[in-house]
């Protein structure tokens, strides 16, 4: 899905433009590894808020801070300095802010270190 959440295992699709109900009842159905893709959202920067809600703070401290990985092209990159947090939940946005820093996939095997900015 272009804007919502999608869940897979392995090949197999579990659900597609998923809200926070049907996310939490995946998750909580799941015992292994868990990883959650994003890709911060246009020149705003968001990595987590505003565009993607049914992140709530329930489903991302279910999935893990450590299991969350950006996505992002070379050319989103050259627009950002930093990516945002703005999860809703002030603990769970200091917790992000306290890693300082967070991994962006942005192409085959070439990762990035960026700077975390929270609301």
């Amino acid at each position: 899905t272009l804007l919502g959440i999608d869940i897979s295992k392995g090949k197999s699709m579990l659900g597609i433009d998923l809200n926070e109900r049907e996310i939490l009842k995946l998750l909580t159905e799941h015992d292994g590894d868990k990883l959650l893709l994003l890709s911060p959202m246009g020149g705003q920067g968001f990595l987590i808020g505003r565009g993607n809600l049914q992140l709530s703070p329930s489903v991302l401290k279910a999935i893990g801070l450590d299991n969350i990985l950006g996505v992002v092209t070379p050319a989103k990159l050259l627009g950002l300095s930093q990516v945002r947090i703005d999860t809703g939940d002030d603990k769970l946005d200091e917790e992000f802010q306290n890693r300082r820093y967070v991994k962006l996939l942005q192409g085959f095997r070439t990762t990035r270190i960026m700077k975390i900015a929270s609301e």
